[in-house]
């Protein structure tokens, strides 16, 4: 049930059990409150998608597209542009960059949830007779970024204060780096220690580690909410 459960990356030596209750304690972070703050939707869409924390806050509510017909309550989110300074711009590292990443309906009605209290505080706010400045260029809440700045909807979150935050919220629970660096300690039991390296601590490139990884074994149950 939750946006994925397991980190296969972890060795099959260390205890599941405290693996599983870290993903738990990740989505009674950022998967409970769909009106959190925009920092927190960074985490977990950079936890649900595996994006490049530049294409995750520069992702707008435009991009959550349906994917066939309304019955079947399909969703993707569209992952087209990065932030680059403080514009956006098309494509991103690679060619590769341009993808359509189905998600979960638990997901999708997480975020629509969100944009439908979104949608009605900007029809508020259109309809005063003086709008403020920061709305009166939007048409459309499609325009906006789902990852905003706080809880100024209308605000694209700064994507070094959102990785610090997230940074933050894994410390928390106990997510360390060092449980990513399997497959280079299994190299060292060569007896060359140059390729361990530097451990790093803790950044929110994890969660895009976690979807790789998750996504080869995983992906099947994950599309459809098991």
């Amino acid at each position: 049930d939750l946006v994925c459960s397991v980190r296969a990356s972890r060795p099959m030596s260390t205890d599941w059990k405290r693996n599983i209750d870290e993903d738990y304690a990740l989505s009674e972070m950022v998967f409970t409150d769909y009106l959190q703050p925009g920092e927190d939707m960074f985490a977990l869409l950079a936890w649900a998608l595996g994006g490049r924390p530049s294409e995750v806050a520069d992702i707008q509510w435009s991009d959550l597209r349906l994917y066939g017909s309304r019955k079947k309550n399909r969703y993707v989110i569209a992952v087209l542009t990065t932030v680059y300074k403080k514009g956006s711009k098309p494509g991103g590292k690679s060619k590769n960059m341009y993808r359509f990443i189905p998600i979960s309906p638990k997901l999708a009605k997480f975020l629509l949830d969100r944009k439908l209290v979104i949608e009605e505080e900007f029809q508020r706010l259109k309809k005063l007779d003086s709008p403020p400045d920061y709305i009166k260029d939007i048409d459309s809440i499609d325009e906006l970024f789902i990852c905003c700045n706080g809880n100024n909807y209308f605000e694209r979150c700064d994507v070094r204060k959102a990785r610090n935050m997230c940074r933050d919220r894994l410390r928390s629970i106990g997510i360390e780096e060092s449980i990513f660096r399997y497959f280079e300690k299994e190299a060292a039991k060569s007896n060359d220690l140059s390729v361990w390296g530097e451990e790093k601590s803790v950044t929110s490139y994890i969660l895009r580690r976690n979807f790789c990884t998750m996504l080869l074994s995983f992906l099947p149950l994950w599309i459809t909410g098991c």
